[in-house]
């Protein structure tokens, strides 16, 4: 059983600042949330063309884009931002014929489209031991994480909060 006690010694009540002492912070803020916008409608309106037929390299050419190709990719790939490996391998295998394209809004703003054309399946068998019995730690690592959440949300639910 554990048990927490809080004191609050000073409690300052909720204002609202005079505009003026926050105009650039609002100014700041509504500008950034709208290029925010106008970059994901853009990044949108990319992935619509892609999907329609038209080929990334083309579109990439004609808007003066960067394009990278990166062959072979796995979980360890540290050359491709973080936001875009998290991505990709959330997409589902594509068709034969018809690449799974999608687009993530980097830390730093950007819209990133990406496009994957092939999975290879991966196979346990033809793995090298040491990779086999990482692999056996890391889903090791996360079933513990998992039923240690869940332990301590069983905790949390069943525990009598009061607050005085």
């Amino acid at each position: 059983d554990k048990f927490v006690v809080l004191h609050v010694r000073k409690h300052n009540a909720a204002e609202v600042r005079p505009l003026e002492s926050v105009r650039d912070e609002v100014v700041k803020a509504v500008a950034r949330e709208a290029a925010s916008v106008a970059i994901a409608a853009e990044a949108g309106g990319v992935l619509e063309k892609v999907q329609a037929g038209l080929q990334i390299e083309q579109f990439s050419d004609s808007h003066g884009y960067e394009l990278r190709t990166e062959l072979g990719v796995d979980r360890r790939n540290r050359s491709i931002p973080p936001d875009v490996m998290r991505r990709i391998f959330e997409l589902a295998p594509p068709a034969t014929d018809k690449p799974e394209t999608d687009f993530v809004i980097a830390q730093n703003g950007d819209a990133l489209v990406m496009q994957l054309l092939r999975v290879n399946a991966g196979d346990y068998k033809s793995l090298e031991d040491a990779e086999k019995e990482q692999l056996q730690n890391m889903l090791g690592g996360e079933y513990s994480g998992l039923v240690n959440h869940e332990f301590q949300r069983g905790l949390h639910d069943g525990a009598d909060i009061s607050v005085l």
